[in-house]
């Protein structure tokens, strides 16, 4: 059986998205929502603000830093928010419209994927403290340098962890909230979603991979991601980690 659905709260980081925030946002209308609006500059704030007061339920939560942090940080702040409010969970969802909420489903039920079954503790919370929606890479409106961007991360990942995983870079995942509050981080970039997944190898746990499908050609959609420069990020990001598990077994 899947997570209940009460459990589950989605965390939207957004920056400069209000081409496609709206259609995110209707799409997500099933779900308990927070939207982390990282400092954008575009009409997002007035977006957000119109949509939270006319909310149904109080279904919708906006939370707004004052300048933009990164996706990292967004993230975090998302997930506290997400924890104060009783949320056992939180599905990561992108703002530019490259994900499809049917996927939810999919990472949320593992199991009926076809892929690594899900093995609950008795009190019904996933003992994986993370799920990743795999992309298919070779998708033909993807970008070539987010392709390689991403072979060079799972790279990276391979080094640092001996494990292989097919989408590093995926934005579409489901966290154990309870695991992920003792971690700490050095990344508030887009290095964090790599940082995680290195952390929680490390710990020793298992990483579910499942296949989901990504959007590239949504009219208005803005990604922030800049293969060259964020790639040099999360290098820098890999040298700092090795560093530091090699200091650990001195």
């Amino acid at each position: 059986m899947p997570l209940p659905r009460n459990d589950i709260c989605v965390v939207v980081p957004t920056f400069n998205n209000a081409q496609t925030l709206g259609g995110v946002l209707d799409a997500l209308a099933g779900f308990f929502v927070v939207v982390v609006n990282d400092g954008s500059t575009d009409a997002t704030a007035q977006m957000l603000q119109e949509r939270a007061s006319r909310a149904q339920g109080g279904s919708l939560e906006v939370v707004t830093h004052s300048h933009n942090r990164g996706k990292g940080r967004a993230l975090q702040t998302g997930f506290e928010r997400a924890r104060e409010r009783g949320f056992s969970h939180a599905v990561t969802f992108d703002a530019d419209g490259q994900h499809r909420v049917e996927d939810i489903d999919c990472i949320i039920d593992a199991d009926a994927s076809g892929d690594v079954p899900i093995e609950k503790h008795p009190n019904n919370a996933i003992s994986h403290p993370l799920v990743v929606g795999r992309r298919e890479l070779r998708q033909p409106n993807k970008p070539w340098l987010n392709v390689l961007a991403n072979r060079m991360a799972n790279f990276c990942f391979w080094l640092q962890t001996g494990r292989r995983l097919a989408d590093t870079q995926s934005g579409l995942r489901l966290y154990s909230l309870e695991w992920m509050r003792g971690m700490r981080f050095r990344s508030e970039g887009y290095g964090f979603e790599f940082e995680v997944l290195v952390r929680v190898s490390r710990e020793g746990v298992e990483i579910v991979e499942v296949p989901i499908e990504a959007i590239y050609t949504k009219d208005g959609r803005v990604t922030h991601f800049r293969p060259v420069r964020d790639v040099l990020r999360i290098a820098w990001l890999n040298v700092v980690l090795l560093f530091e598990k090699w200091r650990c077994r001195k």
